[in-house]
């Protein structure tokens, strides 16, 4: 089977980095991660400000922009180039060395002026991808349906990739055969 095309990258942040976000945020009180504008970021997103694109490929921006996130890492050290904290935080050094262009993605500024000095110095933005696709072919990866409610109480349905049988590894994923990446960027 061929390998993926080359000309795309994912954006997802590692185990250790989602669980130490989930510790900051959740674990320690008071919190030592956490967006001091929340809800209105929350608000915003929830209200789906996205207007869909079709053209070239399915995707869709966000306009009008959403309020500036209020990012505020009190942890010494913790200042990781990518993670995820209900939206996608990205350092301005990601930023660059990826070079998306503006159809493939939109950066919207983050104050991280109550943050410790390492986060400042990353210089973070909000990431939104524009054009989305899914290259993952779920029938012969590793990994399971789980049926889940929101906390407004609406059932749907969501895939996970995990090992079988809770082994400790990675688990497979197996791209679709059909799979052309739209952009160099996407998200699945």
């Amino acid at each position: 089977m061929p390998g993926p095309p080359s000309n795309y990258w994912i954006l997802h942040h590692s185990d250790e980095v989602m669980a130490r976000v989930h510790h900051l945020s959740v674990d320690c009180d008071p919190p030592r991660l956490r967006i001091r504008n929340a809800d209105a970021l929350i608000d915003y997103l929830e209200n789906d400000w996205s207007t869909r694109i079709d053209d070239p490929v399915a995707g869709c921006v966000l306009s009008p922009p959403p309020p500036t996130i209020e990012l505020e890492v009190t942890e010494p050290g913790f200042a990781p180039d990518l993670f995820i904290h209900e939206t996608l935080f990205v350092s301005a050094e990601l930023r660059e060395a990826k070079a998306l262009r503006p159809e493939d993605a939109q950066w919207f500024a983050v104050d991280a002026s109550r943050s410790a000095a390492a986060v400042q110095a990353k210089r973070y933005f909000m990431l939104h991808p524009t054009r989305l696709a899914d290259p993952v072919d779920y029938g012969r990866s590793e990994g399971v349906w789980l049926d889940v409610r929101g906390p407004d109480g609406e059932r749907s349905r969501v895939w996970e990739a995990r090992a079988p049988d809770g082994a400790a590894r990675l688990a497979r994923l197996c791209w679709r055969d059909d799979f052309v990446p739209p952009a160099p960027y996407f998200d699945c």
